[in-house]
């Protein structure tokens, strides 16, 4: 019998194909013990751009300091930086108008709200 595996490294935002992708896995693979890739135009693991009126903007997960041979799954979050608010702000001031905003947006509030220590932890909770 065919079966259809999905490897996918972990990233802040996935994108639509993404999912589409997930939908029909029989089997998916979180690649998250491999080097995280960070400072380049290829790291999306901890960030992703929005639309917004002025072009697309960054909406950003800070992360700590690392050597270069860190692994995803080992990546801790700096909350010494005040990302959440700054994120949430961008997504009010760009989406409050867009439909099903007022019903999405307390979801997204509670998840900013909560407070994890790696990058990776909330995919498996």
């Amino acid at each position: 019998m065919k079966k259809t595996v999905v490897i996918h490294q972990p990233d802040f935002l996935s994108y639509l194909g993404f999912f589409h992708r997930l939908l029909y896995a029989d089997l998916y693979v979180v690649l998250d013990n491999v080097q995280y890739v960070r400072g380049t135009s290829k790291s999306w693991m901890n960030r992703d751009k929005i639309k917004t009126s002025i072009g697309e903007q960054w909406l950003t997960v800070s992360v700590k300091k690392s050597s270069k041979q860190t692994n995803i799954n080992q990546i801790k979050i700096n909350y010494s930086l005040n990302w959440q608010e700054k994120n949430l702000n961008l997504l009010i001031q760009n989406y409050k108008k867009a439909a099903f905003f007022d019903e999405i947006f307390p979801y997204l509030k509670n998840l900013y709200s909560k407070k994890y220590e790696k990058l990776i932890e909330n995919i498996y909770k």
